[in-house]
């Protein structure tokens, strides 16, 4: 999978293993597969800069996508934005701090309960508060 995440971002597989702490094998979602299936792949990436080359590293991909972001009228867009918007949604919708570990390759448990700490307190404080609704007053 590394290889093939490479392909997808345009970066080399060595460069990912120094930003992925751990490997972890993930299927596409059909959406992705779909908008990937739909493109003209070019060489070894999917996402080429403006040279037709793959990027040379994660601020050269990250500025890239910023571009994108703001030309399709998004603003304040970061690719670790929208893997903290995808974690957040996770945690929103009962993924475990270890669910989001697994998929983000988190190699410390403590790096994800950052998003299933406000989702878990919601939930806890929704379950407590149905408790309470339950007792006769």
């Amino acid at each position: 999978m590394p290889d093939d995440r490479a392909r997808l971002i345009g970066m080399d597989a060595a460069w990912l293993k120094v930003a992925c702490a751990v490997r972890q094998p993930l299927e596409q979602l059909p959406p992705l597969q779909s908008a990937i299936r739909a493109q003209t792949v070019v060489g070894p990436t999917y996402l080429l800069n403006g040279h037709g080359q793959p990027f040379a590293s994660k601020s050269a991909f990250g500025n890239k996508f910023r571009d994108w972001a703001q030309d399709a009228g998004l603003t304040d867009r970061t690719p670790h934005g929208i893997q903290k918007a995808a974690a957040e949604l996770l945690a929103l919708h009962g993924a475990s701090q270890y669910h989001i570990m697994a998929i983000h390759g988190h190699s410390n448990a403590k790096t994800s309960e950052v998003y299933t700490r406000g989702a878990d307190r919601d939930r806890l404080a929704e379950q407590a508060m149905e408790k309470l609704a339950g007792l006769d007053w």
